[in-house]
């Protein structure tokens, strides 16, 4: 019964004019939008392969520590095809100085203005806006359709259960969907794996690929199972049609959209900018402290016996600058911590509000499967810390320039060639690493599902048929 049951709904869509409406937005869309993230993600390679070209080039021959800056570029993720997530606007350049410590910076951010204004269409804004809605709208009608027709009375007149009827009307909607969103995976990998930028079919990819293509599935069974749900708590195919298309807005825009506005009126954090400004306030009291100490040092050895065996100015100088390097560091590091500790507690809070709507759970898991999510902030910030130590004690420790005052300049030149500046190291995460980041969200969207059926069920078992 239960077979025969699912034949029907398969036949009655396939053959409707929703399903070629699906059918076509699915095999001109999700393509397309595969097809052009490609290209964006080869300038986005191309770029970041000549500025790494051009910047070994500029460190060739022997060059003055003082002035030195290591430079480190962050390169694109190449599954930001699918999901672009934070790859545009995390900082794509790291770079150590002796004065200005570790800066980071973007400068992508505006290479596609019109991107920036509207957004892009990407394989995640296909699944999140274009599918939800197709969903919804295939299932709006599951039962108070054929209620109107008057054929639902008719099929439970035949001593047929209810649950088979509810299960029967999830799975036909569902695989009918499925066929024309897995035609067009089907003809976007086939491109992906013709343009040959990822080697798709390797192990480690592929199963990238897979895990998104799995949310991507769950996410949309919570639509078709949330316009099922609504579709049974009412009598009229009008009604529920509105009723879905208001929360379809809600989910879709306005909870995610929210959140992060209510983070910020309940636990507000200071901006970056103002962060900048108390680090560059430290180092000029630092600076300050190290010339009335240098003067106070240098006066003290100009009026002691000269002796061959009285400390040199180096050395004298080298404990000074040591202290004060490590309490200069130990203030920053103080700011620092406290700046990323407001932040992510900031971001949790925006997560539990955004997590109100499958759309966040979606847009987190795949985010991290495809190494463009929240967890690459973490690997960003401790890959720049560790390149920035490392130019600390490669580069910028040689050589000194102090303006004592009351006395003058004084210099050591310390000299460095391009094998003592180090190279940059970004680590993307392995997809064990973004599976377990993402968990929480894949078990809200089975959570998701289960609920939304289980009224639907439940529903269906008091729906009046007459």
């Amino acid at each position: 019964m239960l077979g025969t049951l699912i034949r029907k709904e398969l036949l009655e869509h396939m053959l409707s004019l929703r399903f070629l409406i699906t059918l076509a937005l699915c095999v001109v869309l999700i393509p397309l939008g595969i097809f052009v993230s490609i290209k964006e993600y080869e300038n986005s390679l191309h770029d970041y392969q000549e500025s790494q070209q051009l910047y070994l080039q500029s460190l060739q021959g022997m060059k003055n520590a003082i002035g030195v800056e290591a430079k480190g570029l962050r390169p694109p993720s190449p599954f930001s095809i699918f999901a672009g997530g934070l790859d545009k606007s995390l900082p794509n350049e790291v770079v150590s100085t002796r004065k200005e410590g570790l800066q980071l910076s973007n400068n992508r951010t505006m290479d596609s203005p019109l991107g920036t204004l509207f957004g892009n269409m990407d394989f995640l804004f296909s699944v999140s806006v274009v599918m939800s809605l197709l969903a919804i709208l295939f299932t709006f009608d599951a039962t108070t359709r054929e209620k109107e027709e008057g054929t639902l009375r008719l099929i439970l007149s035949n001593a047929v259960p209810r649950s088979s009827v509810v299960i029967a009307k999830y799975t036909g909607n569902f695989i009918t969907f499925l066929i024309p969103f897995l035609i067009a995976m089907l003809i976007g990998t086939i491109i992906l794996s013709i343009t040959g930028v990822i080697p798709i079919f390797q192990p480690r990819n592929i199963g990238r690929l897979l895990s998104i293509l799995f949310v991507s599935l769950l996410f949309i069974s919570v639509f078709f199972n949330l316009g099922l749900m609504v579709s049974t708590l009412n009598r009229r195919s009008l009604t529920s049609q509105i009723t879905l298309l208001l929360l379809w807005v809600l989910f879709i825009f306005a909870v995610p959209r929210i959140s992060g506005m209510i983070a910020g009126v309940v636990y507000p954090v200071k901006t970056q900018q103002t962060i900048n400004l108390e680090k560059s306030l430290i180092r000029k009291n630092i600076e300050d402290e190290k010339a009335r100490a240098l003067k106070d040092a240098f006066q003290q050895q100009l009026a002691g016996t000269p002796d061959e065996s009285a400390p040199t100015y180096d050395e004298v100088r080298a404990p000074i600058m040591e202290e004060l390097r490590q309490k200069e560091q130990s203030q920053l590091d103080a700011v620092e911590r406290d700046y990323q500790n407001r932040k992510r507690t900031q971001m949790k809070i925006a997560a539990v509000v955004a997590r109100l709507s499958p759309l966040a759970s979606l847009t987190f898991a795949t985010t991290e499967l495809a190494n463009t999510g929240l967890q690459q902030l973490d690997a960003l910030n401790t890959s720049s810390r560790e390149f920035h130590n490392a130019a600390v004690r490669s580069i910028h420790s040689r050589g000194y320039q102090d303006d004592i005052p009351g006395v003058g300049m004084h210099m050591s030149m310390g000299w460095v060639s391009a094998d003592d500046i180090p190279l940059y190291q970004y680590r993307e995460t392995d997809l064990a690493a973004g599976l377990q980041a993402g968990r929480l969200d894949l078990l809200l969207l089975f959570m998701y599902n289960i609920l939304f059926f289980s009224v639907a069920y439940v529903g269906f078992l008091r729906y009046d048929v007459r």
